[in-house]
């Protein structure tokens, strides 16, 4: 008994999507795919249409620069200026 078979897309399928109205939104990421390119090139030639804030929620990459922000912000309200 032969199995079925397999169909191939020649068609990037989140093009497809986007064609018929839909928006596709990525909920994880690496600070790598920013920095390489990935990112950008998914949105641009991918179909992708952004990025959800889980993105940031869900991952320690973003920990450090986060606590830097935090940290000017306090500072700056210690002192009275805006960060």
């Amino acid at each position: 008994m032969k199995g079925k078979p397999r169909t191939t897309f020649s068609v990037n399928p989140l093009l497809l999507l986007r064609d018929l109205g839909q928006a596709v939104w990525l909920d994880f990421l690496s600070r790598c795919s920013i920095s390489d390119g990935a990112l950008k090139t998914l949105i641009n030639d991918g179909g992708l249409s952004g990025v959800t804030e889980k993105v940031i929620a869900g991952s320690a990459d973003y920990d450090a620069p986060l606590k830097v922000i935090e940290s000017r912000r306090e500072r700056a309200a210690e002192s009275g200026s805006e960060a």
